[in-house]
Formats: structure tokens, sequence, C-alpha cells
């Protein structure tokens, strides 16, 4: 099935400077997500996740090159063990910037920011 969104760079999105630790409000989203980790082509936000007992998290990565976000392309969607750290989301970033690992394309939303605040 392909891809309802290209691949080739014409969807790119102009990287915003982030902050390990800033809080993100993504267009679309009431709740706010937390930078974990951030490389030249892709960023990892975590929140709690909706309906999960306290200290669950869900993740999804920003891909600037794509311009959009989503879970990696993994069984499960999943990565790691789940805790989202900033050391497992530096880790999986790794990953990606590799080529290893992708955003899932079923899962692709365009990138849309509408707001923030410090990191801190």
């Amino acid at each position: 099935m392909p891809s309802r969104y290209r691949t080739d760079g014409s969807n790119a999105v102009l990287p915003r400077p982030l902050v390990v630790g800033e809080r993100l409000k993504l267009a679309g989203d009431r709740r706010w997500w937390t930078v974990r980790a951030v490389t030249a082509h892709f960023a990892a936000l975590t929140r709690q996740a909706a309906f999960h007992p306290a200290g669950t998290n869900c993740y999804t990565v920003l891909d600037w090159r794509n311009g959009v976000r989503g879970p990696c392309d993994l069984i499960g969607q999943g990565y790691g063990d789940g805790s989202y750290s900033e050391a497992e989301c530096a880790e999986m970033l790794a990953r990606f910037e590799a080529g290893d690992i992708a955003v899932s394309q079923r899962n692709w939303v365009p990138i849309a920011f509408a707001g923030s605040t410090d990191a801190g």
C-alpha cells in the first residue's frame, strides 16, 4: 500500500530548536509532551499514556525530513522497556539516524505545534 505522504523531502519541516525537558503542545492534542532526546533529524517526545496507571508513558517521534510524527515501525510500535527515559530515547533516535528504524507510515501525523514552555 503506497504511503499517502511523500518521502522525497517535499514535506520536510525546518527543524525547530528543541531542548531536552522542554514541553510542547502539538496541534490536535489536548495534553503536553516532554522532549526526551533530540538529534539532527529527529526528536523523541513522551507523555503520560491516556487511561493507563500513573507512570505509564507513551511516545512520539518527530521526523523533520518527512514532516511527520508517530511511533517507530517495530512490531508493536513500542521501544525498549517502555520507560522512555532520556537514555532510552537517545538510543532509539540513534537507531533512527542509522536508518535501522523509521516512523511507522501507518500512523504518520503531520508535524504541527500549538505551544511550548521552557525546559526546567
